[in-house]
C-alpha cells in the first residue's frame, strides 16, 4: 500500500514483471516465426503442387496427342502412311477427315455428309484424298488405299439416292473410278512432321504441316525435357524396327518439365517434372 494525500490508501494489484514481460515476448516471436515458416511451407507446396500439374496435364496431352495422330495410320503393302522415323522425329499421314463415298467418277468424289466427321473440311493444298479401291469383292488381297491431289474446295451436291453431299474435285482417273464400291470409305489427309523442337532454351513437341509447305516446326506442347520425346516403333512381332512399312505399334515416352524451377517440399529448388509413356497400334495392325 502507498500513502497519498488525505490519509487515503490505494492498493496495486495484477501488472507484469519485466522477466514476464520478456518471456511473453519470446514466446509471440517464436509463434511468430514457426507461422511464418507454416505459411511458406504451405505456399511451397502449393506452388510446387499447381507446377507439377501443369507439368502432369502436358505430358498427358503431348501423349495423347502422338496417339490420335498415329491409330489411323496404315502401313499396309504400301507402306507410305508412315514415311520417316527416328527416335524423336516422324513424318507421317495425319487423317483429317473420313467419310464415305457415294459417288466416284473422273476428276471428283462425292462424300455423303452425313457420314462425315473430322477436324475440319477438306483443304486443297493442305489436305489430299484416300480413296479404298476394292476391284473384287470375293478378295481383300488387292484392296488398296490410294491417294490423290485435292484440287478445290468441296461444294454442295447429292448422292445418286438424293442424300445431302459433299462434291470434292480430286484427280481421280476414270479407269480408278469405275473400281470404287458404292459408299467406300474415304480419308482426307496432311503429311504431317513431328518431332522434338528447341526453342527459346527450351524443347518442344513441334509439328509442322509438309504438304502445306511450311518450313517452320511449331511448338505445340511443352516444355519438356531435352531428351524428352522419345518414340519407339516396334514390328507384328514386338521387335524394334526402324523400317516404315513394317511397323506395326508406335511408343511414345514423354518427360515434361516446368518453365521455372519451384522450390519442392522437401528444399530442393528444381523444375518440376513428370514422365509419361503410352503406346498406340496402327490400324492395319488388328488385321494381321
Amino acid at each position: 500500500m502507498n500513502p497519498v494525500e488525505g490519509g487515503t490508501t490505494v492498493t496495486y494489484t495484477g501488472g507484469y514483471t519485466l522477466a514476464e514481460a520478456l518471456v511473453a515476448i519470446v514466446m509471440f516471436t517464436m509463434l511468430g516465426v514457426i507461422a511464418l515458416r507454416l505459411l511458406t511451407l504451405a505456399q511451397r507446396s502449393t506452388r510446387y503442387a499447381v507446377e507439377q500439374s501443369a507439368v502432369q496435364a502436358t505430358a498427358r496431352a503431348a501423349v495423347q496427342l502422338v496417339a490420335t495422330e498415329t491409330r489411323e495410320l496404315d502401313t499396309g503393302p504400301d507402306g507410305a502412311d508412315l514415311q520417316v522415323i527416328a527416335p524423336d522425329d516422324m513424318t507421317y499421314r495425319a487423317v483429317r477427315s473420313a467419310g464415305a463415298a457415294c459417288a466416284v467418277s473422273a476428276g471428283s468424289v462425292r462424300l455423303r455428309r452425313s457420314l462425315q466427321y473430322g477436324y475440319r473440311p477438306p483443304s486443297p493444298g493442305r489436305d489430299s484424298l484416300l480413296l479404298f479401291i476394292d476391284q473384287d469383292p470375293a478378295t481383300d488381297a488387292d484392296d488398296r488405299w490410294r491417294a490423290f491431289a485435292i484440287l478445290a474446295g468441296g461444294g454442295a451436291g447429292t448422292c445418286p439416292d438424293g442424300a445431302a453431299a459433299l462434291v470434292v474435285p480430286a484427280s481421280i482417273p476414270a479407269d480408278t473410278a469405275a473400281l470404287v464400291v458404292l459408299d467406300a470409305p474415304i480419308r482426307t489427309f496432311e503429311t504431317t512432321q513431328l518431332r522434338l523442337y528447341q526453342s527459346g532454351g527450351l524443347s518442344w513437341l513441334g509439328i509442322r504441316s509438309v504438304s502445306a509447305g511450311e518450313s517452320t516446326v511449331q511448338p505445340a506442347l511443352g516444355p519438356l525435357a531435352a531428351d524428352g520425346l522419345q518414340l519407339d516403333f516396334r514390328d507384328a512381332s514386338g521387335a524394334a524396327t526402324t523400317l516404315p512399312r513394317n511397323v506395326r505399334s508406335i511408343g511414345v515416352t514423354v518427360l515434361a518439365v516446368g518453365e521455372s524451377r519451384v522450390r519442392a517440399p522437401a528444399g530442393m529448388l528444381r523444375p518440376a517434372g513428370d514422365t509419361l509413356a503410352g503406346r498406340s497400334k496402327l490400324r492395319n495392325a488388328a488385321a494381321e
